[in-house]
């Protein structure tokens, strides 16, 4: 059996550190995942202030008839939000649960729609 790693040339740290410059765009690993964690930090943030204003119109609607906005337009921010979410995991993941998802919740989201726009 022959050592197949003959075959590649041996990298000097130079030339490691150079290629993971170029791979990464200037970004390393730490200033990546902060931007990750950012990232999901803010749209769960985004769809928690969502979901807590469809909850206080529904109530505001509920005990005085009328409520500050239309909780329809919380929850479709808040479905299309997961829309984006669930499709672009089946981008990457290719998992027929994640475009499943996403179809109920884009059905979701134009009876939603239609709701809001009859409704006015």
């Amino acid at each position: 059996m022959k050592n197949k790693s003959k075959n590649y040339k041996k990298m000097t740290k130079e030339e490691i550190l150079s290629r993971s410059i170029i791979e990464n765009k200037g970004e390393d690993e730490r200033d990546k995942k902060v931007n990750l964690i950012a990232s999901d930090n803010s749209n769960l943030l985004i769809i928690c202030v969502f979901v807590l204003l469809a909850i206080i119109a529904s109530i505001q609607e509920f005990i005085c008839g009328k409520a500050f906005a239309d909780y329809k337009i919380f929850v479709l921010a808040f479905l299309i939000g997961y829309i984006g979410h669930y499709l672009t995991k089946y981008y990457y993941y290719r998992n027929l649960k994640f475009l499943f998802y996403s179809i109920v919740f884009i059905i979701i989201s134009i009876c939603t729609l239609i709701g809001i726009i009859v409704g006015a």
